[in-house]
């Protein structure tokens, strides 16, 4: 392959698992060696750069799970200026100002102090940013940065890296899952499979449905189709947290939709995280509760922003990142509605390849509240996790819908549950929610997200 990185420019990487994406961004960064060919970087060849002086030039993090023991987490980050210390690896003031502006850059200052062997995937993969922000490179390579990210951290790093790009003039090269934030932060895309290049361009060329379903080997109208309506009862499951509860949990590759031969078009990649119970090997699944939260996420992305995203993403509680394409499209002047297949991994659940809906609907109340529509039973007696009265959605899948909810407030710098006052809403909206096709609509006080299966 032959491919440029400019600076001021930010290219990812898109392919499925095992296509090449880690061993091109290892060859660029001097962690492998081409068999042939020459690695230029800013216009010199890689292998010729001493390591200290390229270390100034360019900073790279991998997936690869790093060990700091006995450090904390600023001293993590510190690592990132030792190119620039002389033989005793003194830090100067300027150096940990560095440190500390990266922290903060990161949202990771709150954990300066604590011990870096301490902290979630999600917090190590913060104080990670910010040491290879902190070394002041020219050239920027990340692999899959935004594993183990929560929404809001994935959208600060969407953030960070058109920051970087365009106001730091860096040239950054990044490897992403979640075609959402390719479109959010990629001036330019290449697509891997089977370690070649099969298609590059801008996002909005590539990240197309029927693009992504031949890049990915889906079945034609995966990403396309609204898929088909579903019904059936209710039920509450933990499969992604008792899996965490019960051993180690254990990435494996995807195995490829469709190739099984089942007969749901629109079914995503199988969630490939494996633990074990009663002597078993078991493949874990996420909540109704999971899906309730990414269709809810759908759903007001399309209301507030006017855009369908191609696929969602969230972080379970027990620390496992999910992607999942959208089903069951709907809309109208003042709601939108979509849905989310559940995959309940080897769990034995009713609710199994059902799809979990909700719907996102404008109201004159401030703030959001969540409602139980068909499938979803509702509280009668006293004891159990809501109120009676209430539909029967548990504390945590409300805190989760809700936070995803706010998350896409924050995306599109929307203030959350303030929303009367024009002046409350962005200067250049002029208190008023612009959408997909150049339509304009009043911003909503509040939200109602009404969740059905």
């Amino acid at each position: 392959m032959d491919l440029t990185v400019r600076s001021g420019e930010v290219l990812a990487l898109i392919g499925p698992n095992g296509a090449g994406k880690s061993t091109l961004l290892k060859a660029i960064a001097g962690q492998l060696q081409p068999r042939a060919g020459t690695v230029l970087l800013c216009g010199r060849n890689r292998k010729e750069i001493p390591e200290t002086e390229s270390a100034k030039q360019m900073s790279a993090l991998f997936t690869d799970r790093a060990s700091a023991e006995y450090m904390t987490c600023r001293e993590a980050v510190a690592a990132g200026r030792y190119p620039y210390t002389g033989m005793l690896g003194i830090l100067s003031g300027e150096d940990w100002a560095c440190v500390d502006q990266a922290m903060e850059r990161m949202g990771a200052s709150e954990l300066a102090e604590l011990p870096f062997e301490g902290i979630s995937d999600g917090q190590r993969q913060r104080v990670l940013l910010a040491r290879a922000l902190c070394q002041e490179p020219e050239v920027l390579v990340l692999d899959e940065p935004a594993s183990y990210l929560d929404l809001r951290y994935q959208l600060e790093l969407t953030r960070t890296l058109r920051s970087l790009a365009e106001q730091e003039e860096l040239a950054v090269i990044v490897s992403l899952h979640e075609t959402d934030l390719v479109r959010r932060c990629a001036d330019r895309v290449l697509c891997l499979r089977d370690g070649r290049v099969v298609r590059q361009g801008t996002p909005e060329e590539v990240c197309s449905g029927e693009m992504l379903e031949e890049l990915y080997g889906l079945p034609a109208g995966s990403l396309t189709a609204g898929g088909r309506d579903a019904d059936g009862g209710a039920g509450q499951t933990g499969t992604e947290e008792h899996a965490h509860r019960t051993g180690p949990v254990q990435q494996e590759k995807a195995e490829a939709p469709g190739s099984t031969g089942q007969d749901h078009p629109s079914e995503p990649a199988r969630f490939a995280y494996y633990t074990a119970g009663g002597g078993k090997r078991l493949r874990c699944g996420f909540t109704t509760g999971t899906c309730a939260a990414l269709a809810a996420s759908g759903a007001a992305r399309r209301l507030l922003t006017g855009i369908w995203p191609e696929t969602v993403t969230l972080v379970t509680p027990a620390g496992l990142p999910v992607e999942v394409p959208l089903e069951a499209k709907e809309e109208g002047p003042d709601y939108a509605r979509c849905g989310v297949r559940k995959d309940a991994g080897d769990d034995t659940d009713v609710t199994a390849d059902l799809l979990i809906c909700a719907e996102v609907r404008a109201s004159a109340e401030p703030g959001i509240r969540i409602l139980g529509g068909e499938g979803v039973g509702t509280v009668t007696k006293p004891g159990l996790d809501q109120p009676v009265g209430e539909a029967a959605v548990n504390s945590v899948p409300r805190r989760m819908i809700r936070e995803a909810v706010e998350a896409v407030y924050a995306e599109a710098d929307i203030p959350c549950g303030n929303r009367q006052d024009p002046a409350a809403g962005p200067a250049d909206r002029g208190g008023r929610m612009a959408q997909a096709d150049g339509r304009e609509e009043n911003l909503p006080a509040g939200l109602t997200v009404t969740v059905f299966v």
